[in-house]
């Protein structure tokens, strides 16, 4: 009888010891997997980082592109603009708002008018923020710009603003 006591009690630590060896493994699991995940949140925040630095260099190349075009010959620079401005890929229409509101003519302000039709909600946000900045700019004068261009810009915002869409 005592043997077998023995013998259960040994089993009886055996078993707990497995199971605090189990314990321990599935702690370290879960640890690894939180570490795993706040690595892949890293990775995906860099990423977008990344990504984010990437189009606004392209912006800013587009803009530049267009306006040493439209310095030396302002026909084929918005003709090159408009193509971009009607191009199906949202990034590239949401791209070329920047080099429109860098060169800032009749034609570049009426494409900025198009794209605030566009469907994709995004490049419409995009074309407010620079309306929003341009009408600024224009009160303070710090850009001359046609009387009726300004009126024009500060029609749209204030329709936009009755709206209620958009944090202004």
């Amino acid at each position: 009888m005592t043997v077998m006591i023995v013998i259960s009690t040994i089993l009886f630590v055996l078993f707990l010891l497995t199971l605090t060896i189990l314990l321990k493994t599935w702690n370290r699991l879960n640890n690894l997997r939180n570490k795993i995940k706040q690595i892949d949140e890293d990775r995906n925040m860099l990423l977008t980082k990344l990504l984010q630095e990437q189009e606004e260099s392209n912006k800013e190349k587009i803009a530049l592109i267009a306006k040493n075009i439209y310095e030396n010959n302002p026909g084929e620079a918005l003709n090159y603009l408009e193509t971009m401005v009607f191009n199906s890929n949202q990034t590239i229409r949401k791209n070329v708002i920047y080099a429109l509101v860098q060169i800032l003519s009749k034609e570049t302000v009426d494409m900025l008018l198009k794209l605030f039709n566009d469907p994709d909600p995004l490049v419409k946000a995009e074309v407010l923020k620079h309306l929003k900045d341009l009408d600024s700019k224009i009160d303070s004068k710090v850009i001359p710009v046609d009387q009726s261009l300004g009126y024009k810009i500060k029609y749209i915002l204030a329709q936009e603003k009755l709206k209620k869409e958009w944090i202004f």
